[in-house]
């Protein structure tokens, strides 16, 4: 009796546990910015596909617009711009600026060149790329050895 008890209760356990599992299933995120629900009617016009920037570093500007069906004014207002960068050595993105991104770059310590995907979103349109480019150290040099010199008078 006392068995039948004890299967009975783990099978009742069981089921709760596969219950309660099933019900917590992660639904879509409201903040996400192209939800497909959202009505793609703008488009975000980039002034630059690449941008070049210096090897030491610093802040830069990518200029933008938001077109409405192609053409006039934005009408969501209040609707901002973002950015997400692919390498982390382009970072603190600036959206206070109306009509431009900025956006921090940080110093390339390697001898490499390298580049970064910038991706530009939009609520209410598709998203928009652009290429920072940053160029490396060139070392260069030279060593002199056993120098000799002779004068003459």
């Amino acid at each position: 009796m006392r068995t039948i008890k004890n299967y009975l209760m783990m099978g009742l356990v069981a089921v709760c546990a596969v219950a309660l599992l099933a019900g917590c299933r992660k639904g879509p995120d409201v903040d996400e910015p192209n939800k497909p629900n959202v009505n793609v009617d703008s488009e975000i016009v980039l002034k630059k596909e690449s941008v070049s920037v210096s090897l030491d570093g610093g802040s830069y500007l990518v200029e933008y617009e938001i077109k409405y069906n192609g053409e006039g004014e934005n009408p969501h207002t209040g609707e901002k711009i973002t950015a997400e960068a692919a390498e982390e050595w382009v970072n603190e993105f600036n959206y206070s600026i109306t009509g431009a991104l900025q956006f921090k770059v940080d110093a390339n310590p390697s001898s490499e060149p390298r580049e970064c995907l910038v991706t530009v979103k939009y609520r209410y349109a598709e998203d928009a790329t652009f290429v920072v480019k940053q160029g490396a150290k060139i070392s260069m040099g030279f060593k002199l050895e056993n120098i000799t010199t002779t004068y003459f008078d």
